[in-house]
């Protein structure tokens, strides 16, 4: 019987291998962490959880077929069609439809989203949405006509099936894998989006700047009206969205519905705000192939990007449940404004 696969990590080491000075999985790298030294690490050894994708099944069995799935059919396909990429000798900004097929696109945007979807930060988004939802469901039904005729029925009972379905969402919401439903669902439609409606490019940047990835490596930004400046976050949707995922440090992939100044792409400018918007997105890590000092700079120069709910006026995250249905028992919004914050 295979060994369940319990060390599961959100960020591939097959992708940090490039950000090694082997660029291989069991080379080395330097961690950047808010507050902290920097140090020496192996792709294997950052940017995972214990249990991160197992399942418990009946009699407290394991499962670990997300955890296989993701390395059958999305990394590894992943890695050969970016070797590919990165054996092409042209210079400055490749267009990737015109050196790989349709379905090597799709093993891209395929792994775009489900990276997109599978970090601690989306996982928090989901289970806002769980918790915001698993608690409309109950209070809803703790209100209706039906449950005041159950109520009288059951007697003394009711309280205590009250507590039960109170309790039953509130572990259905916490236990951590109500993100893992939703987001492979809502990846698949990620990447059809992906794969439709942004125009790609892959970018070698000037040798005057080394890129960087993070903890949280696909990045989503919008732009301003001023070059090189932008905002974290924002919607897939709207004009004006980029998204970004160095490759390697020589190598940037990036996204956007229109492209609006392709000359832009190829300057100092344009990679040093990949490199400063990536710092930025970090949850706790950067990991860098070189040491610099810059990077530890700019990355306490930040606060960490969480994603909040707005009711009544007053923030709340997905460390916050209990404050989270109590507040919902108060108001009652339309629906749910989820915003990345730093």
């Amino acid at each position: 019987m295979a060994q369940i696969r319990r060390k599961n990590h959100w960020v591939p080491a097959g992708y940090l291998a490039q950000f090694t000075r082997l660029r291989k999985p069991d080379g080395t790298l330097y961690v950047y962490a808010r507050g902290s030294e920097p140090r020496e690490a192996t792709p294997r050894s950052v940017a995972f959880e214990k249990d991160l994708y197992v399942l418990k099944g009946r009699e407290a069995t394991l499962d670990d077929s997300v955890e296989r799935e993701f390395a059958h059919a999305i990394e590894n396909p992943f890695y050969a069609v970016r070797a590919k990429l990165l054996s092409l000798l042209n210079c400055g900004i490749v267009g990737i439809l015109d050196c790989i097929s349709s379905e090597e696109r799709a093993v891209i945007a395929r792994y775009l989203a489900c990276q997109f979807m599978r970090t601690p930060r989306e996982r928090d988004a989901s289970n806002l949405i769980g918790i915001f939802s698993a608690s409309k469901v109950v209070d809803d039904a703790l209100r209706t006509n039906e449950w005041r005729r159950i109520s009288e029925n059951l007697g003394k009972s009711a309280g205590v099936l009250q507590r039960g379905l109170i309790e039953y969402t509130r572990a259905a919401s916490e236990e951590g894998k109500f993100w893992l439903r939703t987001g492979l669902r809502n990846a698949e439609r990620l990447a059809n989006l992906l794969y439709t409606h942004f125009e790609w490019r892959l970018i070698l940047v000037p040798s005057c700047v080394e890129l960087v990835t993070c903890d949280e490596p696909v990045v989503c930004a919008t732009r301003t009206g001023t070059r090189g400046e932008f905002t974290l976050g924002g919607a897939w949707k709207k004009e004006g969205f980029e998204a970004t995922l160095a490759l390697t440090p020589s190598h940037v992939l990036y996204l956007t519905r229109t492209i609006e100044d392709e000359a832009y792409l190829r300057t100092d400018l344009f990679a040093r705000s990949v490199w400063s918007r990536t710092i930025a997105n970090a949850r706790r890590d950067v990991y860098s192939r070189s040491p610099n000092p810059a990077i530890a700079a700019e990355l306490d120069a930040t606060r960490t990007a969480r994603y909040v709910t707005e009711i009544a006026g007053r923030e709340y995250d997905a460390t916050t449940p209990g404050k989270i249905r109590r507040a919902l028992r108060r108001h009652d919004p339309s629906e749910l404004p989820i915003r990345l914050r730093s």
